[in-house]
């Protein structure tokens, strides 16, 4: 209930559930600092995305996150809040520039996908 009260939340189901690519936006929004990941494969889910599309956004999505608010962690409690907002700063650019530059990236997918299943 409190995830349906949620305007950030509801953009984003919206997004993934509206979306020709509902891969790409479930990767954005693993990569999101602060965004509930609990919501993320419900969205997945009600896009109609398979199995194993969810678990290549998820391979290609988390690590870079992970290890970014790991660090940034490690930072504020050595007292560093300095590079720890940078780290968070720096996540939320590579969200704005991958959203951005969705076309581009989006076509980019599609080519390697495609050659990939050439025989």
């Amino acid at each position: 209930r409190l995830t349906a009260d949620s305007p950030k939340i509801q953009k984003m189901l919206t997004s993934v559930r509206s979306s020709r690519d509902p891969w790409f936006y479930t990767i954005l929004a693993f990569m999101t600092p602060g965004l509930p990941n609990g919501v993320i494969p419900y969205a997945a889910a009600e896009a109609g995305m398979t199995p194993r599309r969810f678990l290549g956004a998820v391979f290609l999505s988390l690590p870079l996150p992970t290890l970014a608010t790991c660090a940034a962690g490690s930072l504020i409690l050595s007292g560093d809040w300095t590079f720890s907002v940078l780290i968070g700063v720096t996540l939320y650019a590579c969200v704005g520039t991958l959203f951005y530059k969705r076309e581009a990236v989006l076509g980019w997918a599609h080519r390697v996908w495609n050659e990939h299943k050439k025989p």
